[in-house]
């Protein structure tokens, strides 16, 4: 009899775990602290436990701790992630004539963003990815514009010439740039400060979040609004995890994404006015339409991104579309 109450106790405390046992999700991604997309990760994570009602615990690691972009696809891709944030890095890395986001000066506002992402180029895009990597994205984030910074005033594509530029070392980039007039400078980004501090680059570019943190406003007198490119943080999902899921909690997470990313994206609109309202304060100068002749830099940007996308660097077909937007 004994024996046998020991038996029923073990077979209540098995059940009594089973019952009670959370299922892990790991939320990997490539952003640091401070990032937007960060808090999106965590407010995932808050609201899934919660309406889950503790079925799901939900692990969010940061700061590339797991690798770059390329691992973060990889290994969604193969289902040993379950959700993954980054960029673009799922068509730059493996369809790159479908970074259509990285094209300077394609897009032309925030308004235009969002027409390309939650509209039919965006879903082509997403879909794409679906298929040929195996990650399906719950979510896109504005993560706000590029903008130049100068020691001496830009107004027009006329006062870009000869300018020394620290670029990124994307192809499109410094192509667009030097097709502009400047004179790209190669400089690895922790060394921008003390390049601009020198006078070995005259000018850089970054979304104003970087140029606050980075305190690029202290050698740098001029904030040109060319808002030349729109930067994206892509919340995505691994296919082969979540086509096991049940109906209901596959539109559970994707609600919840849905949610944290327009949380996101708020936290940006936010911080983006907030910091510019710092920058300004701190003695820049901002230039801007009209005083900005955005409309002939776009114009004549157009022309060599027009040759890129006739030598095949990007799909025409959905290039004509994001311009029609």
């Amino acid at each position: 009899m004994k024996r046998l109450g020991g038996i029923v106790l073990f077979l209540v405390l098995v059940l009594s775990t089973a019952v009670t046992a959370k299922s892990i999700i790991t939320f990997s991604g490539v952003y640091a602290a401070g990032e937007a997309a960060v808090d999106v990760q965590n407010k995932f994570k808050e609201l899934l436990e919660e309406r889950s009602g503790g079925k799901y615990e939900v692990r969010v690691i940061i700061g590339s701790a797991m690798g770059g972009e390329r691992d973060h696809i990889e290994a969604a891709s193969a289902g040993a992630l379950e959700l993954i944030a980054m960029g673009p890095g799922d068509m730059a890395l493996y369809a790159p004539e479908y970074t259509l986001s990285d094209i300077p000066f394609l897009i032309r506002d925030r308004d235009h963003f969002f027409a390309l992402w939650l509209g039919e180029v965006g879903q082509t895009i997403n879909k794409l990815s679906l298929e040929m990597l195996g990650v399906r994205t719950l979510g896109v984030m504005y993560r706000g514009p590029r903008y130049l910074t100068s020691n001496r005033p830009i107004k027009s594509v006329e006062d870009l010439r000869g300018l020394r530029l620290r670029l990124p070392e994307v192809e499109p980039i410094i192509r667009v740039w030097q097709a502009l007039g400047t004179a790209p400078v190669p400089v690895a980004f922790h060394e921008v400060y003390s390049a601009l501090q020198t006078g070995i680059a005259e000018a850089q570019e970054n979304p104003i979040m970087s140029i606050y943190g980075y305190k690029f406003h202290e050698v740098q007198k001029y904030l040109i609004a060319t808002r030349h490119i729109y930067s994206i943080a892509k919340f995505q999902v691994s296919e082969q995890w979540f086509k096991k899921l049940s109906a209901a909690d596959q539109q559970l997470i994707a609600d919840c994404m849905a949610e944290a990313v327009e949380y996101g994206n708020q936290l940006v609109f936010q911080r983006e006015a907030e910091l510019m309202d710092e920058l300004l304060a701190s003695g820049m100068t901002i230039i801007e339409p009209p005083e900005l002749d955005l409309d002939g830099i776009r114009s004549e940007a157009l022309k060599i991104i027009e040759k890129m996308v006739q030598e095949g660097m990007y799909n025409k077909e959905l290039y004509d579309k994001v311009q029609q937007l």
